[in-house]
Order: structure tokens, then C-alpha cells, then sequence
């Protein structure tokens, strides 16, 4: 099972504290901090994949995954 978490409705705050509540490799990105000014979450989908991208304000991507269907 993967979940992706996408989007912030409130103040970013770059705090680690519950880091060590996290299981070991379950998270794959952490974006956060001072000077962060929001972005976006692509999702695109056709007949082969499934890709989510995380992208910031200035259009980079800073995070990417692909999957393909479970047969």
C-alpha cells in the first residue's frame, strides 16, 4: 500500500519532532522550512502508470514516483 500525503492548509512548520514516530523507510520526501512558499502535487494517469510529482513555486520537481497496475 502506498499513500501520498499532498498539500498543507495551514503555516508550514519544518519541526522533526515526531521524526522517530515514523517507521524506517516508510517516508521518502520532507519538504519544509523557512522560505518555502508552497507548491503543488501532479498526478497523471493513463492506461500504463500512475506518476505523482511534487513541485515547488519556481516549477522544479522535487519529488517523483511512478507506479504501474498490480495485476
Amino acid at each position: 500500500m502506498d499513500y501520498f500525503v499532498i498539500g498543507a492548509a495551514n503555516f508550514i512548520d519544518p519541526s522533526k519532532a515526531h521524526a522517530k514516530d515514523v517507521p524506517t523507510g516508510s517516508s521518502k520526501f520532507y519538504w519544509a522550512g523557512p522560505g518555502v512558499y508552497g507548491g503543488f502535487g501532479l498526478v497523471e494517469v493513463n492506461s500504463t502508470r500512475l506518476t505523482i510529482s511534487f513541485i515547488d513555486r519556481l516549477e522544479q520537481t522535487l519529488y517523483h514516483s511512478s507506479m504501474v497496475p498490480r495485476f
